[in-house]
């Protein structure tokens, strides 16, 4: 409102935004600066600018937060530069760009769509390299499916058997089979994420359920979001194991390694996405796994008694 605050240190405008003593809509000045600017387009305190959420409601006779600027480089600027830069940021340090990021649907998902396409480079590359053997890993797949169909008894078999049999009859892939085939999972694959980040939200509510604070009102939309956003960052990973044969040691050595740093970084992202612990992230995808195949074991088992009882 035109009136001076005074003059602080670094250190204290950082924790003055923290507390919402200061709001990113505040300007500032120093020596040398041509004229006063908000505090939100300094980089040196982009990062300690709260993140308040669309839903965020004020009490009355309360002053409405100041919005949060984000700090995501692609949320500033959309180019294959700032692209670039928000992968290594998120790879780096997520929570210097999360904490106060938007995360809106449509911009995250052109962001996802970026990364997926430059990781599915080694994805085609290793496809066309690797097609024979990859054929061949199908064809073996297909063998075990047909054994375990003879098993199975009902109508469930020849299900088994006609999957089986398109395994088995897999050919070698040439290059131009290969890049559609590649192209149409990065298109898509971000429904999968989104539907895995439901069920994220799901495991961190039941963990609020459980008596976890911090859990119990996370927002869905960003939690779904930055899912999203975290499983991609793990599948481009993931995709650099494409590269050494199927079915080889180095490739399952290769492929557990990226995996479990793709779920390292996957809970650092949602963590800061969400403030939560990282290790709560991890909990709670335990938690529905576990509750997962419980049921679902529960839910064979029950489809397979009815089925040997006739």
């Amino acid at each position: 409102n035109s009136a001076q605050l005074g003059i602080f240190a670094p250190e204290e405008i950082i924790a003055g935004l923290q507390a919402g003593r200061f709001h990113a809509s505040d300007l500032a000045w120093r020596d040398g600066m041509p004229a006063w600017t908000p505090l939100g387009d300094w980089p040196e305190f982009r990062a300690s600018i709260p993140y308040i959420p669309p839903s965020a409601t004020v009490a009355p006779g309360e002053v409405a937060p100041a919005p949060s600027v984000t700090t995501l480089p692609w949320e500033i600027s959309k180019s294959l530069a700032s692209a670039y830069a928000s992968f290594v940021a998120l790879v780096r340090n997520p929570a210097s760009v999360l904490a106060s990021a938007r995360l809106e649907f449509f911009p995250t998902l052109q962001l996802v769509w970026i990364i997926l396409l430059a990781a599915s480079i080694f994805s085609i590359i290793g496809g066309i390299l690797h097609a024979e053997a990859l054929a061949q890993a199908m064809r073996t797949a297909g063998d075990q499916m047909v054994t375990a169909a003879h098993k199975i008894l009902g109508p469930l078999s020849e299900v088994f058997a006609k999957v089986a049999e398109y395994f088995t009859n897999t050919k070698a892939k040439g290059p131009g089979e290969v890049v559609l085939q590649v192209l149409l999972m990065v298109a898509a694959s971000p429904l999968y994420h989104l539907l895995m980040g439901l069920l994220q939200w799901l495991g961190l509510r039941l963990l609020g359920l459980s008596g976890v604070k911090s859990c119990k009102t996370p927002e869905l939309g960003r939690t779904v979001i930055a899912g999203m956003l975290g499983r991609t960052l793990m599948v481009a990973f993931a995709c650099l194991a494409t590269l050494l044969p199927p079915e080889s040691v180095a490739f399952q050595s290769a492929t557990f390694i990226l995996y479990v740093v793709g779920a390292f970084l996957y809970c650092r992202i949602m963590g800061a996405a969400l403030r939560v612990n990282p290790w709560l992230v991890f909990g709670s995808a335990v938690l529905l796994y576990v509750l997962a195949t419980c049921c679902c074991g529960c839910g064979i088992g029950a489809v397979v008694g009815l089925t040997l009882s006739r």
